[in-house]
């Protein structure tokens, strides 16, 4: 029981932590850009890119078990500068996560209450989750896998009652499959479908001891995107069959009319009884995660030492959390001000391809660099796989920047500004660092 117990942790939260509210603003971002059948498709493909990812990952986790991931599997094996581009990147695609799914979660409580400002209700949901990092309070195992279950088993009810007998309005056929050029759809949805699955990655640091990186976390993962794929096809054709196209992408949260379009107005309830599942199983613990990233960094030296520090009572790193959190109500801040809640979850789209593609290039030069270090899990994939996937995903990355039709010069312009910000700060880190050594240098003669 304690073996089935422990896999059953690491498979909801790996799923939990990728089911947010904001996936539900991308399926809408991609019906824009594709036929409900190609949505599909897409969906299964990108599944399939982050399982065969998983399996990079799981070696690098075998390396290095328990490790802040991101931060030490391409410190490793990138060069400094590069591994921290990187890493800088993959924190402000956080930061954006925050604000994102606070705004959402926003827009579907003023679906009950209207009189609700959205910027209050985003910075209270921040300031409460900052006050629980805070206090070192962290989710039981046991809740944290109720919670994601009860989200997932209810989406995939919800999906498979709304679609039922209504599949036949899907039309599908050779010539309403093949219009509309299906390698441009699949080009422009690809992209966006791979932040369905964003945050798997972080149950590598969850293991309960280190003989979880041989086996159990490995297989974790790909179980974890393997259910969230079959939830996010089923509410995907549940959305083509009981909702027009223009009722989907009017919206960034289409789980709303969904449901209410099965439940009539109590279909509000239903969808904010989800929000809040999906926040406790997803947001929570991706502040935590950030929260643990910037700790790792100050640590390190790149941050001021105050953004390092810990909790002597509780260990929790409260620099880290107060730093995110006053980061996160920025970006919420921006996100809500311009409505940028879809042009911050395609451009942290992007951001993630390249970093997976890190991940797996951090595989290949680790295996030359230090072949005789120790690897409880080897990955199985071919090594020509290995290479094309790190082609793909960058590709897939750039595509799902022009994704979204008639704001291509906002996500460009948001990348750009995310690229810079993140040189910026490279460059700023590495004087600070530079900087401090020699002080205590100084100090010490």
């Amino acid at each position: 029981m304690k073996k089935i117990f422990e896999l059953g942790f690491y498979v909801t939260f790996g799923a939990g932590i990728a089911f947010g509210i904001s996936s539900f603003t991308i399926l809408s971002e991609m019906f824009k850009v594709a036929s409900s059948f190609w949505v599909i498709v897409s969906i299964c493909l990108a599944g399939v890119v982050c399982m065969l990812l998983s399996s990079s990952i799981a070696e690098l986790a075998s390396m290095y078990p328990s490790a802040p991931g991101v931060r030490t599997y391409l410190k490793v094996a990138l060069p400094p500068r590069t591994s921290l581009f990187l890493v800088y990147l993959y924190l402000m695609f956080m930061i954006m996560v925050a604000g994102i799914e606070s705004y959402l979660f926003a827009l579907v409580v003023r679906q009950l209450f209207p009189q609700l400002p959205a910027l209050a209700v985003v910075l209270t949901l921040l300031a409460c989750t900052v006050i629980v990092n805070l206090l070192g309070l962290e989710l039981p195992r046991g809740v944290q896998m109720f919670t994601t279950t009860a989200l997932i088993l209810g989406v995939l009810a919800l999906g498979a009652t709304g679609a039922g007998s209504h599949l036949s309005n899907l039309h599908w056929n050779a010539t309403t499959i093949m219009a509309g050029h299906p390698l441009s759809q699949i080009g422009d949805a690809v992209g966006s479908a791979v932040y369905l699955f964003i945050g798997f990655e972080w149950v590598t640091m969850m293991g309960f001891t280190a003989k979880a990186y041989e086996r159990k976390i490995p297989i974790s993962m790909p179980l974890a995107i393997l259910t969230n794929v079959v939830a996010y096809c089923i509410f995907s054709l549940a959305l083509a069959t009981r909702l027009p196209v223009e009722a989907v992408t009017g919206t960034a949260i289409p789980q709303l009319p969904y449901f209410v379009q099965i439940f009539g107005p109590r279909g509000s309830v239903v969808g904010l009884v989800l929000s809040i599942l999906a926040i406790v199983s997803c947001f929570n613990a991706g502040v935590m995660g950030g929260s643990r990233l910037i700790h790792a960094l100050a640590r390190e030296g790149n941050f001021p030492k105050s953004w390092g520090k810990i909790s002597l009572t509780t260990g929790a790193p409260i620099g880290g959390v107060l730093a995110l959190g006053v980061l996160a109500s920025i970006a919420s801040v921006v996100i809500v001000r311009f409505e940028l809640e879809e042009v911050a979850a395609v451009t942290g789209s992007a951001i993630v391809c390249f970093v997976y593609a890190a991940f797996m290039w951090a595989v290949l030069r680790l295996r030359k660099t230090q072949p005789n270090a120790r690897r409880t899990f080897r990955s199985p994939l071919p090594v020509w796989l290995q290479w094309a996937l790190i082609g793909i995903l960058p590709i897939a990355g750039i595509l799902a920047l022009f994704g979204i039709k008639g704001k291509t010069v906002q996500v460009l312009a948001t990348a750009l500004g995310l690229v810079l910000v993140s040189a910026v700060t490279v460059w700023w880190s590495t004087r600070y660092k530079n900087a401090a050594a020699l002080n205590l240098q100084t100090k010490t003669s």
